[in-house]
C-alpha cells in the first residue's frame, strides 16, 4: 500500500521573548515556520511538554489546491489576529511554481510557575480538524521574563555651532537659494531648529500618544522669542507630560573643558529659562553628544535639583560598545560591564540615575529611512533586543532621534501595530520623566538599588583637548577673569557700597557659557564659526576686566602717608598670597629719569626692586608709562592692599641681564635649582628641590618640544579634530642641540631661555625662578608654525617610581591612566586608535591620590601563618600598642574595578528596605572623595580594562569577598598560587573574628607600566594587581562600612602581601608627587616613562577644518586655514613637587593661584567707609562669591579639595546689595541676534523681543505688500507695552508715526504696515526695518529684505555689505543698498594679540550706496606678547554679516 506524503513539516520553532494574553496570565510567543507540503487543513499547531501548555492552538485554514499554488493569496490571515499570529515571512524565496510554501505563524505559550532563563524542554505539535499529528518537532524554550517596556524618546539633538553657523542651525539652513546667490558650501542644507520645533508640534497635534523632548537655550529662546504663537501648546504639552524640556543647562557643555562654576552658571541659566520663563521643570541632565564628561558634572546638577541624566558617550570609545563605524551593523552590549542604567555619582557623594545609551543617541532614527512598515518594526525590535542585554531593569529606551531631526515616520504605527498584537514588550512613547520613573519603581519593588558608578567617563575624543588651542587659553581666561571679577565686585557691593554690575557680568557669562558647548570649546567646528566665536571670548574678557578694575577701586584703601602712585593688587582667592604681579602704571608722576630708580613699598617697609618689563619715556625724558613684575607680599584673602610705585632715591629695579656667552646654564632660588643642556635643545636637564635635595626629573633625560605627526583623518574612522592621530612619528627639540641658550638675572630672579627649531616650530623657552616662590615657571613661546597635521606638545620628564596619573578636574581631583603619546592610531583600528589624553583645570601630576601599605607577616612569621590578624587591618590609633608589622612596599591606587561577591551585596542581588543603607555606595563614594574612580561589576561578568571597548583602564581590582564568596577571587586566589590561598584562609579567619574588612593583595604577573601597552586589554585574571577584600560572614556590609570609614580617615589602606618578593619594584610607589601646573592647556597624558606632556597646539586638515559656510572664504593672512594655527602662541606652565601626595604638597591651592595671577590696578584710593564686612571664615576654598538675585545675601561657592567636592553657603548681609542700572545700547540691538553668528543674545533674556514677518518678500513695483511686527514678552510677569516705528524704504509710503502697542502680561501682539513699492523702485534688495520702544527698557529692532526683481526677469545677487582692512588698520565698507545701514564692526584676532586692538567693537553708520573709511586702533608696539597674529573684521547689521579678509598683526613689545 503507497503511503501518502506528509501535508507539512515544521521547518523551525522559535521562542520569543513576545507575550501575549493577560498580566495576571502572560503567554509567551513561539514562532513556528511550517512548509506546506499539498493542500491540508485545516491545521491546530500547539506547543507541548512537561510545564508547558497551549490554552490556544494556533488555528490554520485549510489549503486548497489553488490557494497551495498561490492562486488566491500567500496565507496571510490564517489566524494573524491580535495576540499573535503571523503570516507568510518567506515571500521573497516563493517560486513562481513553487514545490511547497511556507508559512510563519505565533503560538502562545503558558509556561506555569516557571522562572525567567529557566529552559523547559517541550515539541510543537501539528494537527489536522481530526486531531490527527501530521507533523513535530523538538525544541528547548528558554523562559523569557514579562514585562518588558520599549521607550521611544523622541528628540532632536542640536548644535548651535559646528560645521555651519548659528544663523543655519537656528532659522536659515533650509532657506532656498535665492536666485543670483553663490552656491554655498555642501554642509549648507538641513533642517534647522525652527522647522523641527513645529514638526514636532505638529505631531504631537495628530498624535495624542506622542511624548517628545526639547532641550536647549542655544535654540529654545530663540524660538520662543520669533514663535510667540506657540507658546501656549507648549507650554499646554508640558503641562500634560506630553512634552518635557530636559537639560538643565544653558547647551550640551563640555564640563571637563570648563570650571566647576561653569558647569554651575550652566545649570543655573538653563534651568531659569526652562523654569522661570517656559514653564517646564526640567529633572534630567541631557548630555547627548558630549566628548567626555567631568567627574563633579553629577553632583553639580543634583545641587541644581536634576535627578537624572542621559549621555552617549563616556565609558566606551567613540560610539559606544555596539558598533565601531558609523552605520555598521550593530553587535549586543556584551563588553559593558554595568548596566546602562546606573547611579552616576561624583567625588562629593551626590549622584544622578544615568541611562547611558550603549548603541548612541541615534540608535532609533536609523529604522526611518527603512523602506516599509515591517522593515522598520524589525529593526526596531531588534534594536530593542540587543538594549535588553545592558538593562537594569525591563525598562529599554530607545531614543528616537538623531542631529536636526523631525519625527520618525514609521514609530507610530509601529507602535500602535505592535500594542494591538502583544501584550509585551509594550512599545510606549515616553519622556525620560517616564523612563526614570519606571526604572526606580522596578527596582524599589525589587529591594534594589542602582548600582553605585564614580568611573571617569573620558577620555573619549582626545583632540578636542587642544584643537584650536588658543580659544582653550581664552576660554580658561575668560573663566578666571569674570570669577575674579565678580569676587571682586561683590566684595566692593557689600563693603563700600558700590552697585553690582550684575547686567555685565551676566552677559560676560553667557558668551562663556554659549561657547562652552560640547562644538565650542572644544574647537572641532569650521573656520567660520572660529570667527564667530572669538569676538564673544573677547567681550567676556573687556567686561570682566573693566568690572574687576572698578571693583579694585572701589576697594583701594588708602596707603600709608608719603609719596608714590597708589598700586592697590587684589586677591581674589580665599587665602594670602604672596607671589609675583604683573602690572601697568603710569609713574610720570615721580619724575623719574631713570626707570632703575623704581621701587614699590609695602607699608612703611623700605623701597623695595621691581622687574622693568617696559618703560616709555615722555617728552620730558621722563619715566611714564611702566610695564613691571613685582612681589607683591601679604595680599589678604578676598581683599586688596594698596602699594605704592615710588623713586627709590637710587638704582634699584632693572630688567633681564644676561650673563657672558657660555657661562653655566645653571640657576637657583631659596626652593629651587635649574640647569639645562644645551647640546640637547637647551632642554631642562636637572630641577632640584634645594630642603631635601631631591631631584624632579629624570634622571639622564630632558624636557622637549615635541612634533608629532598626526594623519589628516583617521585612516578607520575618518574622524580629524575629535581625535588625536599621531601616526607614531615624531621629533623632539633634544634632537638637535638649541640654537642659543642665554643666562639671566634680575632684580627679583633669574631665567634660562633657550630658542630652536622643531621641525615646522620655531621656539623660545623660557625657565624663570622667582625668588621667594617655589616654582619653576615654564614659558613655551612658539613664535612661528607652518605646518599642518602635527601636534606640539610640552615634555617633562619626570618619573616618579610607582606612582600613577592624577589630575585637577572641575571639582576634584581623580586618578588618571597612563597614556601613549607615542602610538600610531592607524596601526589597528580596533585597538590602537586610542592615545588615553585626558584634560585638567589647573595642574597634572605623577603620583598618588590614594596609596596602599604592603604588610608581610608580623614578627617576620612566614607568609599564610596563624595568628596575623593584624596585618591587614588598619594603622594602629595613636595610644594603641605599637605597630609590629613589617612594611614592604607601597602601591598607588588610581582608578578601581569592584566586583563584587557571586550573590551580590544588599540592595544589589539582595533586597534591602527602602531606608537601609547602601554600604556598596558608601564604600564606592568614600573612594572617590580621595580620588579613586570606581566601576563595580559582577564576578561572573566581563571585566573593566578591554581598550577595544573600553575609554579608559583600571589600575587594580577590589574583590569582595574570598573565595567561598566571589568566583573571581577563588580563580586569582589559584593563579597565584597555594601562599596566597593560605593566607587567604587566614585573613578570613581573622575578618570573622575582628568583624573587620582585611585585604589580602595580590600583584600581578608583570609590572602595571609594563602591562599598559597601546590596545591593551588587561582583564585576564592576573592582568592587574588585585585586593581580595575578606570580609566577616556575619555582617559583611557593616565592615564595608568601616572600610570606607578607614578611606575618611585617611588617603590609605593597609594589606597583607604574603609573598613580598611578588611586588614588582616597579609598583613600589616613592611617596612624592611633581606636577605640571597649567594655565588655558588642558589635554595632558603622562607615559609610562614617566613623562608628562602638556599638548600646545595642533593643526589639523580634517573635516570640517577650513569650512566657511557663508562665501566669499576667508583664511589666515598666508592663505592657510585657521585651524593650522599658524601664528604665535604662548604657553604657560610651572614644575612643582614635594613630598607625600597631592594634598601634601598642597596643589589645589597652589593650581588655583598659578591660573589666577594677582592683579593690581594703579588708580586712587577710594574714600568710601566700609560699610559690612562679611563673614568668609569657611576652612574650604572659596571658588565664588556674589550677591544672590534680591541682594541680601552673598551666595558662596565653596571647594574642600580634601573631600572632592563643592557645595554652597549663603552669607545673609546686614545692608542690601543694589544693582548697577545697565548703560542703554547706543543703537537698538537687533532682535534676531542669531542671525549676526555672535552667540548669546546681546540683551539677556530681554524682557521684550521683536519679530517682523515675513523675513523677506518679492516686492513688485505697485503691489502693496503687508507685514507684521509682533512684540513679546519673554517672563510671565511683563507687559510688551511700549511704541513700534517703522523705517521703510524712501517712497514707499510706510506710517512715520510710532504705533503704540500693550498687551498682557506675558504676552504678545502685533501691528502691521502696509507699503507700496514705486514703479521706479530699483531693482534688488530694500531694507524695512521696526523699532520697538519699550515703556521701561531698550529698543530693540527687527529687518525685513524686501526684494524688487531686477529688468527683464534677470534676478540680481542679493545685496551685502563689504569689508576691505588695510594693513594701517583703515576699514573700507561699503553700503550696496538704497537705505541707511547701521551696524557694529567687531575685531577677531587670537589671544596674545587682544591688547593690541584696544577698541574690538566699532559702530558704523552708512548712507545709502555710501563707502566709507572707518579708523581701527592698533597699538603693534609695547605689548606684552610680542609675535606675528591676524586681524579679521566682521560687520554685523539688520541680521547680516560681513567678513573681510585677515591681515598680518606684527607685535613687538617687551620679554617678560
Amino acid at each position: 500500500m503507497q503511503t501518502e506524503p506528509a501535508a507539512v513539516a515544521v521547518v523551525e520553532c522559535t521562542p520569543t521573548d513576545r507575550f501575549t494574553g493577560t498580566e495576571e496570565q502572560p503567554l509567551q510567543v513561539v514562532r513556528v515556520r511550517l512548509r506546506h507540503l499539498r493542500p491540508a487543513g485545516p491545521l491546530a499547531v500547539r506547543v507541548e511538554g512537561p510545564g508547558l501548555a497551549t490554552p490556544r492552538p494556533r488555528r490554520l485554514l485549510a489549503r486548497s489546491a489553488e490557494a497551495f499554488a498561490l492562486v488566491d493569496g500567500d496565507g496571510a490571515g490564517d489566524g494573524d489576529g491580535a495576540g499573535g499570529g503571523g503570516g507568510d515571512e518567506a515571500a521573497e524565496e516563493r517560486p513562481a511554481a513553487p514545490a511547497s510554501a511556507e508559512q510563519t505563524v505565533e503560538v502562545s505559550v503558558d509556561t506555569g510557575a516557571a522562572a525567567p532563563g529557566t529552559v523547559l524542554p517541550g515539541r510543537v505539535v501539528v494537527t489536522d480538524a481530526r486531531g490527527t499529528q501530521l507533523a513535530s518537532a523538538e525544541l528547548d524554550l528558554t523562559v523569557e521574563r514579562p514585562g518588558w517596556t520599549i521607550h521611544l524618546v523622541p528628540h532632536f539633538h542640536y548644535d548651535p555651532m559646528w560645521w555651519n553657523t548659528q544663523a543655519a542651525y537656528t532659522s536659515e539652513w533650509d532657506r532656498p537659494i535665492r536666485p543670483g546667490a553663490p552656491e554655498p558650501a555642501w554642509e549648507y542644507t538641513g533642517v534647522p531648529a525652527f522647522t523641527l520645533v513645529p514638526l514636532h508640534l505638529q505631531q504631537a497635534a495628530d498624535d495624542p500618544d506622542y511624548r517628545f523632548v526639547l532641550s536647549e537655550i542655544d535654540y529654545l529662546k530663540p524660538f520662543w522669542d520669533a514663535h510667540p504663537q506657540a507658546r501656549d501648546e507648549l507650554r499646554a504639552l508640558l503641562a500634560s507630560g506630553r512634552l518635557e524640556l530636559v537639560g538643565g543647562t544653558y547647551n550640551e557643555p563640555s564640563t571637563n573643558l570648563t570650571s566647576a562654576e561653569s558647569t554651575a552658571r550652566s545649570a543655573e541659566h538653563g534651568l531659569a529659562f526652562h523654569r522661570g520663563v517656559v514653564g517646564g521643570d526640567p529633572r534630567t541632565a541631557w548630555q547627548l553628544d558630549v566628548f567626555g564628561h567631568d567627574p563633579a558634572f553629577p553632583g553639580l546638577m543634583a545641587e541644581a535639583g536634576l535627578d537624572s541624566a542621559v549621555l552617549a558617550r563616556g565609558p566606551h570609545h567613540q560610539w559606544g560598545p555596539m558598533f565601531d563605524r558609523w552605520g555598521e551593523a550593530l553587535r549586543a552590549p556584551d563588553a559593558m560591564q554595568y548596566p546602562a542604567e546606573h547611579e552616576w555619582i561624583s567625588p562629593s557623594g551626590d549622584g544622578l540615575l544615568l541611562h547611558y545609551l550603549p548603541a548612541h543617541y541615534s540608535a532609533g532614527w536609523f529604522s526611518n529611512a527603512a523602506p516599509t512598515l515591517d522593515e522598520a518594526e524589525a529593526q526596531l525590535l531588534h534594536l530593542a533586543g540587543l538594549l535588553k542585554g545592558a538593562a537594569a531593569t525591563r525598562n529599554v529606551l530607545v531614543p528616537v532621534g538623531t542631529d536636526f531631526s523631525w519625527p520618525h515616520r514609521w514609530a507610530p504605527a509601529v507602535r500602535r501595530r505592535w500594542n494591538a498584537r502583544y501584550l509585551w514588550p509594550r512599545i510606549a512613547y515616553s519622556t525620560p520623566r517616564d523612563y526614570f520613573a519606571a526604572v526606580r519603581a522596578e527596582l524599589a519593588a525589587r529591594g534594589e538599588r542602582p548600582l553605585p558608578v564614580t568611573r571617569d567617563l573620558g577620555p573619549v575624543y582626545t583632540g578636542k583637548d587642544v584643537s584650536y588651542s588658543d580659544i582653550k587659553r581664552a576660554n580658561r581666561a575668560g573663566e578666571v577673569l569674570v570669577q575674579e571679577a565678580e569676587t571682586l565686585a561683590a566684595l566692593a557691593a557689600v563693603r563700600t557700597g558700590a552697585p553690582y554690575p550684575r547686567a555685565r557680568l551676566d552677559l560676560a557669562w553667557r558668551h562663556l557659557l554659549h561657547a562652552a558647548h560640547h562644538d565650542g570649546v572644544t574647537g572641532s567646528f569650521s573656520d567660520q564659526v572660529y570667527i564667530d566665536l572669538l569676538p564673544t571670548w573677547r567681550e567676556a574678557h573687556d567686561l570682566a576686566a573693566a568690572v574687576r578694575d572698578e571693583a579694585i577701586a572701589a576697594l583701594a584703601a588708602a596707603p600709608p602717608a608719603g609719596d608714590g602712585v597708589p598700586l592697590t593688587a587684589a586677591n581674589s582667592l580665599s587665602w594670602p598670597r604672596t607671589d609675583v604681579l604683573h602690572a601697568e602704571a603710569d609713574v610720570s608722576a615721580l619724575g623719574l629719569a631713570d626707570p632703575a630708580r623704581l621701587g614699590v613699598r609695602h607699608g612703611d617697609g623700605p623701597a623695595e626692586a621691581v622687574h622693568l618689563d617696559s618703560a616709555e619715556l615722555g617728552a620730558d625724558g621722563t619715566v611714564g608709562r611702566v610695564r613691571i613684575t613685582l612681589l607683591a607680599r601679604d595680599i589678604p584673602a578676598l581683599g586688596t592692599r594698596t602699594l605704592r610705585l615710588v623713586d627709590a632715591g637710587r638704582p634699584l629695579s632693572g630688567g633681564w641681564t644676561a650673563a657672558p656667552e657660555g657661562a653655566d646654564p645653571r640657576i637657583a632660588n631659596e626652593h629651587l635649582s635649574a640647569a639645562l643642556d644645551p647640546a640637547r635643545g637647551g632642554g631642562l636637564a636637572s630641577v632640584t628641590r634645594r630642603a631635601d635635595g631631591q631631584e624632579l626629573l629624570t634622571p639622564g633625560q630632558v624636557s622637549e618640544v615635541v612634533v608629532a605627526e598626526e594623519y589628516s583623518a583617521h585612516p578607520y574612522f575618518g574622524e580629524g579634530p575629535w581625535h588625536l592621530l599621531p601616526t607614531g612619528a615624531s621629533q623632539g627639540s633634544a634632537d638637535a642641540p638649541a640654537e642659543r641658550v642665554t643666562v639671566e638675572h634680575g632684580p627679583l630672579g633669574a631665567r634660562l631661555t633657550a630658542t630652536g627649531r622643531t621641525g615646522p616650530a620655531r621656539w623660545t623657552r623660557h625657565h624663570t625662578l622667582w625668588n621667594g616662590l617655589d616654582r619653576l615657571e615654564l614659558t613655551t613661546v612658539v613664535d612661528e608654525f607652518t605646518g599642518s597635521d602635527q601636534l606640539l606638545r610640552l615634555r617633562v620628564p619626570a618619573d616618579v617610581p610607582g606612582g600613577l596619573p592624577l589630575a585637577e578636574t572641575a571639582a576634584a581631583v581623580v586618578g588618571r591612566g597612563f597614556g601613549f603619546p607615542d602610538a600610531d592610531t592607524g596601526a589597528d583600528h580596533t585597538r590602537a586608535p586610542w592615545t588615553l589624553d585626558s584634560p585638567c583645570l589647573n595642574w597634572f601630576a605623577l603620583g598618588h591620590t590614594l596609596k596602599v601599605r604592603l604588610h608581610a607577616s608580623e614578627r617576620g612569621r612566614p607568609a599564610g601563618a596563624r595568628g596575623t590578624a593584624r596585618v591587614s587591618t588598619p594603622d594602629p590609633t595613636p595610644g594603641s600598642e605599637p605597630d609590629t608589622r613589617r612594611r614592604v612596599g607601597t602601591q598607588a591606587l588610581g582608578a578601581v574595578e569592584i566586583v563584587l561577591p557571586d550573590g551580590g551585596l544588599p540592595g544589589h542581588g539582595i533586597p534591602i528596605d527602602a531606608g537601609a543603607p547602601d554600604r556598596l555606595r558608601t564604600l564606592t563614594t568614600a573612594l572617590a572623595r580621595r580620588g579613586v574612580t570606581a566601576t563595580p561589576t559582577r564576578s561572573k561578568g566581563p571585566r573593566w580594562g578591554d581598550l577595544r571597548s573600553d575609554s579608559s583602564l583600571p589600575d587594580a581590582r577590589l574583590l569582595l569577598g574570598g573565595a567561598a564568596a566571589n568566583t573571581l577571587s577563588a580563580d586569582v586566589l589559584a593563579a597565584a598560587g597555594d601562599a596566597y590561598t593560605r593566607a587567604a584562609a587566614d585573613a578570613q579567619a581573622t575578618a570573622d573574628a575582628s568583624g573587620e574588612a582585611v585585604l589580602l593583595w595580590v600583584p600581578a604577573e608583570r609590572a602595571l607600566r609594563a602591562a599598559w601597552t597601546p590596545g591593551c586589554d588587561l582583564t585576564g585574571l592576573r592582568d592587574l594587581p588585585a585586593a581580595v577584600v575578606l570580609l566577616p560572614a556575619d555582617d559583611p556590609s557593616a565592615a564595608l562600612a568601616r572600610l570606607a570609614g578607614r578611606l575618611d580617615a585617611e588617603p590609605a589602606l593597609d594589606a597583607v602581601l604574603p609573598v613580598p618578593d611578588d611586588l614588582h619594584p616597579a609598583d613600589d610607589l616613592a611617596e612624592r608627587t611633581t606636577a605640571l601646573l597649567v594655565r588655558g592647556t588642558p589635554g595632558f597624558v603622562v607615559d609610562t616613562a614617566g613623562r608628562l606632556h602638556s599638548n600646545l597646539l595642533r593643526s589639523s586638515t580634517g573635516r570640517p577644518s577650513g569650512q566657511w559656510m557663508d562665501p566669499p572664504v576667508r583664511t589666515a593672512p598666508d592663505g592657510s586655514s585657521f585651524q593650522l594655527q599658524h601664528w604665535t602662541h604662548t604657553f604657560e606652565h610651572a614644575l612643582v613637587g614635594g613630598p607625600g601626595d597631592w594634598r601634601d604638597v598642597d596643589l589645589a591651592r597652589r593650581g588655583r593661584a598659578f591660573s589666577t595671577p594677582l592683579t593690581a590696578t594703579a588708580t586712587a584710593p577710594s574714600a568710601a567707609e566700609p560699610r559690612q564686612a562679611p563673614l568668609l571664615d569657611d576652612p574650604a576654598l572659596i571658588e565664588s562669591v556674589r550677591p544672590t538675585a534680591d541682594g541680601t545675601a552673598l551666595l558662596l561657592r565653596l571647594h574642600d579639595p580634601d573631600r572632592n567636592g563643592c557645595t554652597t553657603r549663603t552669607v545673609p548681609l546686614a545692608v542690601p546689595v543694589a544693582d548697577e542700572t545697565p548703560a542703554p545700547p547706543a543703537e537698538p540691538r537687533h532682535s534676531r541676534y542669531w542671525l549676526h553668528n555672535t552667540g548669546t543674545a546681546p540683551l539677556g533674556n530681554a524682557p521684550h523681543t521683536l519679530a517682523l514677518t515675513p523675513e523677506l518678500a518679492a516686492a513688485a513695483p505697485g503691489e502693496p505688500i503687508t507685514l507684521t511686527a509682533t512684540v513679546s514678552a519673554n517672563t510671565p510677569g511683563t507687559s510688551p507695552d511700549g511704541t513700534i516705528s517703522f523705517e521703510a524704504p524712501e517712497g514707499w509710503g510706510a506710517t512715520a508715526a510710532p504705533l503704540p502697542i500693550t498687551a498682557a502680561p506675558g504676552g504678545h501682539a502685533a501691528r502691521t504696515v502696509t507699503v507700496t513699492p514705486p514703479a521706479d523702485a530699483s531693482p534688488g534688495d530694500h531694507l524695512l526695518r521696526a523699532v520697538f520702544t519699550p515703556a521701561d527698557g531698550a529698543p530693540v529692532t527687527d529687518t525685513a529684505t524686501l526684494t524688487v526683481p531686477g529688468g527683464g526677469g534677470a534676478d540680481e545677487a542679493p545685496a551685502r555689505l563689504t569689508v576691505h582692512l588695510d594693513q594701517d588698520g583703515t576699514a573700507t565698507l561699503h553700503n550696496p543698498f538704497a537705505e541707511p545701514v547701521r551696524g557694529r564692526l567687531l575685531a577677531a584676532s587670537p589671544i596674545g594679540s587682544w591688547d593690541a586692538v584696544p577698541c574690538p567693537e566699532i559702530p558704523f553708520a552708512l548712507a545709502p550706496g555710501e563707502t566709507a573709511a572707518v579708523n581701527i586702533p592698533l597699538n603693534s608696539t609695547n605689548t606684552a606678547s610680542p609675535g606675528q597674529y591676524w586681524l579679521l573684521l566682521k560687520a554685523v547689521h539688520d541680521g547680516r554679516t560681513a567678513y573681510s579678509p585677515a591681515i598680518p598683526l606684527p607685535l613687538r613689545g617687551d620679554d617678560r
